[in-house]
């Protein structure tokens, strides 16, 4: 059984190409429907290994239709 999940690296390009910053951490899920595949890039503050919270990024990707690749 697949349990691959496809999504579009040109959306994904371009929703990271506004952010010139380099996470320190990412997590990724799949919403229950499997319509869509949420990565979140966190940031440390510098020199330690908390979170800043007052900054993260979410994109949110369309998965794509394995018919329609």
């Amino acid at each position: 059984m697949d349990y691959g999940t496809q999504v579009s690296m040109k959306h994904f390009g371009k929703s990271l190409q506004c952010h010139l910053a380099k996470p320190d951490c990412a997590f990724y899920g799949i919403t229950p429907l499997a319509s869509s595949l949420t990565v979140i890039f966190q940031f440390f503050i510098p020199g330690t290994r908390q979170t800043d919270k007052s900054i993260s990024l979410h994109c949110r990707l369309p998965v794509l239709d394995p018919g329609s690749g």
